[in-house]
């Protein structure tokens, strides 16, 4: 199954929304996970996502993810009046521990930009997020990265969907970056 696209001319990534497995809780074992290891003790990831739901009137999500046993992600989702900016933590997603939001907001429209800090000791996790790019707002606390099972904490990119969601839509990414903090 094809879940990315570069289309030529573009400079932005497409990764389309798959659905999340039937009885899955959690993004431990969704496929279509686009994932780096951890570069250094201390960095930022940032990355900037425009949400395209096409017919679905909710059900789609994309974002940014740091994964390991436990998993914490900042994601724009899209529900019947309109898009929001959602932080979702799920706890020893390996052994099946449901995804819960932490934090959610309305957003003006259907993109954002998206951020990590990550930080020493045992990499510090503190997730934010922007509108236009400049003013960066803080979502929920600090998160403890976990490695995973044969590899350290990662940290990445995903679009998905609900099972009952209709089928299409995607996620463009204009870009991830990965730079000092």
């Amino acid at each position: 199954m094809v879940w990315s696209s570069k289309l030529p001319g573009q400079k932005f990534l497409r990764l389309f929304s798959i659905k999340v497995p039937e009885g899955e809780k959690n993004l431990w074992n969704v496929p279509n996970l686009l994932t780096q290891k951890f570069p250094a003790p201390n960095f930022a990831a940032s990355t900037k996502v425009k949400l395209t739901p096409e017919d679905a009137k909710e059900g789609k999500t994309a974002g940014l993810l740091v994964m390991g046993t436990d998993h914490e992600s900042i994601v724009v989702t899209n529900k019947p009046d309109g898009f929001y900016l959602q932080l979702r933590r799920a706890e020893k997603a390996d052994k099946g521990g449901e995804e819960k939001v932490l934090f959610e907001t309305k957003l003006k429209g259907n993109e954002a930009y998206l951020k990590v800090n990550v930080n020493e000791p045992n990499g510090l996790c503190q997730f934010s997020y922007s509108e236009n790019g400049k003013n960066f707002t803080k979502a929920g606390e600090i998160f403890q990265s976990k490695p995973g099972k044969w590899i350290g904490a990662k940290v990445g990119l995903y679009s998905i969907s609900t099972g009952k969601a209709p089928r299409g839509g995607y996620a463009d990414f204009d870009w991830f970056r990965i730079t000092k903090n």
